[in-house]
């Protein structure tokens, strides 16, 4: 008796498998089918891999910014959607005096930044360290260097 377990006509081979019955069969498996669970415990390292590099890289731009605040205690977020982060401001500022826009009195300064943003630009969200002022904001880097910042709060 021969099972066929197939995703299509892919390269394929067949596998010799022991019933429950004791008579060998033959299975036809994609080669695909065959090797997806690797593949899949693969790429999950590989894009978690990847985005600590990419994570690592927003920090270490961040911190040639401003030498000594992100250390341990620090945080970066990103890269972000804009609509995201806009939705995200919005509501930060709805129960206040502040113009009801995105970053509320600061909306004008967040306009100018948002058109400074270039395909291949990361928006991220930083928080220094408590060492330094506690200070937060969103930055643009672009190859490693950071070109804007709009600081959200310092204390």
């Amino acid at each position: 008796m021969r099972t066929s377990l197939s995703l299509g006509n892919t390269l394929g081979g067949m596998l010799p498998v022991q019933s429950h019955l004791g008579r060998r069969q033959e299975m036809h498996c994609s080669l695909l089918e065959w090797l997806a669970p690797a593949i899949v415990v693969i790429l999950a390292f590989t894009s978690s891999s990847l985005a600590m590099d990419k994570k690592t890289e927003l920090r270490a731009a961040l911190a040639a910014w401003n030498p000594g605040h992100f250390g341990a205690g620090s945080s970066v977020q990103g890269p972000l959607n804009i609509a995201a982060v806009e939705r995200k401001t919005l509501e930060k500022v709805r129960n206040s005096r502040c113009p009801q826009v995105p970053f509320g009195c600061a909306h004008e300064y967040w306009e100018e930044m948002k058109r400074m943003i270039q395909p291949g630009d990361a928006l991220v969200f930083f928080r220094t360290d408590t060492r330094s002022w506690n200070e937060e904001g969103y930055a643009i880097i672009r190859d490693g260097r950071v070109i804007r910042v709009l600081m959200t709060k310092i204390s």
